[in-house]
């Protein structure tokens, strides 16, 4: 099924191209035809000139057996437009050509319209200035639904018809089914087998005319016939919605790259700092992340104090060791471990043991 909705598609033109479609009658099958004389058909039946097309592109597209002219000149697509008959060595062919959308518009679908309003009523109520992006309006065969056709590639909620607001929707394109030949692809205007039948419940070939089956789905494989309105699988992904996804996925993708660059070179700086450290700067760093404790060894070193006596250091406890330069009168009682023998050739910050004895 998506191999078949993806050969209908029309295929590329350039931007700068105005695209006809031609839908050709009487059973003509496009795939069966050489495309350069299909090319030179078109010409002459829009009495074109073969310096004037030398730009224009002629593309059949077998899948819907329709063709796609491409053209950068306004005159030439008005001619293409304006062809109703094709002549091959084949025979003559009737045909119907009209101007595709553009590629930055959009459709909308607005329902409850009165079938009593012509295409023109219509285009006067809608295309005006209270609905500034709808360039055209068409409605579906003799329905009460119109296609609206707007420009960029949003469908606004609601449309201005005339006074009445009436609600808009994103259009939905359905598979084509033929409901001549009931093969998938194309429709019965331009079946190229207008004359084989086939059941579209069970697939049979030339079934009578009080056939009975138990019909299946092509599509949905569900118990109603090909295409049937039950099927809930007969519309087509829109193009907004696909392109939508496209850049959402683009997004995540784009996201996700720049997540990982920026991992990678935090990872490599921090990498190459480690690596720039010389040894030295390494045992600083590490001698910072150390705990810091109180040596013993270097207080000695600065001169230990034991005090003893009568006089106690204020707020001092027995027993404690304390850090700092000791008043005179402690430091002549105190039994000094270094060759200083005077107050003043005491460090200024001293270990000294208090030790009162009652």
């Amino acid at each position: 099924m998506k191999q078949l909705v993806k050969a209908s598609r029309l295929p590329k033109m350039p931007r700068d191209h105005i695209r006809i479609i031609v839908r050709p009658r009487g059973g003509l099958d496009v795939k069966k035809v050489c495309t350069i004389r299909l090319a030179q058909a078109m010409a002459m039946a829009a009495a074109l000139a073969p310096d004037e097309v030398g730009e224009d592109i002629v593309c059949p597209n077998a899948a819907q057996n329709i063709l796609v002219v491409s053209t950068p000149m306004r005159k030439n697509a008005c001619a293409y437009a304006a062809v109703q008959q094709i002549h091959l060595k084949e025979g003559v062919y009737d045909v119907a050509a009209y101007l595709a959308a553009s590629d930055n518009t959009c459709k909308g679908v607005v329902r409850g319209v009165d079938a009593d309003f012509s295409d023109a009523q219509l285009r006067t109520m809608i295309v005006n200035r209270r609905n500034p992006t709808a360039l055209e309006v068409r409605r579906i065969k003799t329905t009460t639904t119109v296609v609206v056709l707007f420009e960029g590639m949003k469908v606004p909620n609601h449309v201005m018809c005339g006074s009445g607001m009436l609600p808009c929707t994103l259009y939905r394109r359905q598979v084509d089914v033929c409901y001549s030949c009931g093969d998938l692809g194309h429709r019965a205007d331009v079946c190229p087998n207008p004359s084989k039948k086939k059941c579209r419940g069970c697939g049979l070939a030339s079934p009578a005319s009080d056939h009975q089956c138990t019909p299946e789905c092509t599509i949905c494989g569900g118990p109603h016939l090909t295409a049937d309105r039950k099927c809930k699988q007969r519309f087509q992904l829109p193009y907004i919605v696909r392109q939508r996804r496209r850049r959402r996925r683009r997004a995540k993708k784009s996201q996700a790259s720049q997540g990982e660059r920026s991992r990678d070179s935090s990872v490599s700086s921090a990498t190459g700092r480690a690596r720039s450290q010389s040894p030295s700067a390494r045992q600083r760093s590490l001698s910072r992340g150390r705990p810091r404790t109180r040596s013993k060894g270097r207080s000695h070193s600065r001169g230990t104090f034991t005090i003893q006596g009568a006089l106690p250091i204020p707020g001092a406890h027995p027993g404690r060791t304390y850090v700092g330069r000791p008043s005179q009168a402690e430091y002549g009682q105190g039994a000094k471990k270094d060759e200083s023998s005077s107050y003043d050739d005491a460090p200024v910050r001293t270990t000294f043991v208090f030790v009162h004895q009652a």
